[in-house]
């Protein structure tokens, strides 16, 4: 089995999202059972994001290549991804509240509403309500609020992806590729400068313009890497691969237990 890639029944399939993909869920499921114990476990979010940018750029342009993009396809392709599994979650638990927390029913339906709508996230910055403060008296469904962020994502992925496909065309790849950099970058600066010390970080955390980055730079790497298979890596580059992925990993690992939510560096 390869770290970077593999053909999977005639498709492309990168094995090393698979580790990252557990490292991530294992992060942020520790990080409820145990958030004394690892404070920094949320970051799990972050690099579900990054993935979530990656995979949705990289087949984007993978489609695109092979002339198999289409808007309409890929608008229904994320609704039938999302709304089943997500529509059973929600009616499955309102069902046992119904049963177990009767009144607590009425107060779950504007919550509900943000979240098949897909603004979740502002949605609880309305209602001020802290991540890390909640984490023992939370609604069932506070911990949709990321996918309020990956449907706004969704949303404008295809805009963001023909402007990178214009500038791909009219004057070069790297074009497109600076461009959606310079947006990570913006978007990146974005939280440092609205950071204030001793302030509620719930709008830092929750914020779609402070949180969208890391799908931005997920898209970068992942329109790079169709341009730069593992083929064309060379013998160097790929050791350095090899060399840079444990102490990626180990670091990650290391942030899980260091970096507390409401501690100013994170921001």
């Amino acid at each position: 089995m390869s770290l970077f890639g593999r053909e999977v029944a005639g498709r492309r399939h990168i094995d090393g999202l698979d580790v990252l993909r557990t490292l991530a869920i294992v992060g942020v499921t520790l990080f409820h059972m145990f958030p004394e114990r690892l404070p920094g476990g949320y970051l799990g979010v972050s690099l579900f994001f990054v993935l979530t940018g990656f995979l949705l750029a990289y087949t984007s342009k993978r489609s695109w290549l092979e002339h198999r993009f289409r808007v309409k396809a890929y608008y229904w392709k994320r609704i039938k991804r999302i709304y089943p599994s997500l529509f059973i979650v929600l009616l499955t638990t309102i069902g046992i509240y119904q049963f177990v927390l009767p009144k607590a029913v009425a107060a779950i339906r504007p919550e509900f509403l943000s979240v098949i709508l897909g603004y979740n996230n502002w949605w609880q910055i309305a209602q001020n309500a802290d991540y890390f403060t909640r984490l023992t008296n939370a609604s069932p469904f506070t911990h949709l609020w990321f996918m309020g962020i990956e449907m706004q994502y969704y949303l404008v992925w295809p805009l963001l992806f023909a402007l990178y496909a214009f500038l791909d065309i009219l004057v070069g790849r790297r074009a497109g590729l600076f461009v959606l950099a310079v947006f990570a970058l913006g978007s990146a600066v974005v939280m440092p400068l609205l950071y204030e010390p001793d302030m509620d970080v719930t709008r830092l955390y929750y914020g779609t313009d402070t949180r969208v980055y890391a799908l931005l730079f997920g898209a970068v790497l992942g329109l790079w890497w169709v341009d730069h298979p593992r083929a064309r890596l060379g013998k160097y580059r790929m050791l350095l691969g090899y060399l840079a992925w444990p102490v990626l990993v180990g670091i990650s690992i290391a942030a899980y237990f260091i970096f507390d939510g409401q501690s100013a560096y994170v921001y």
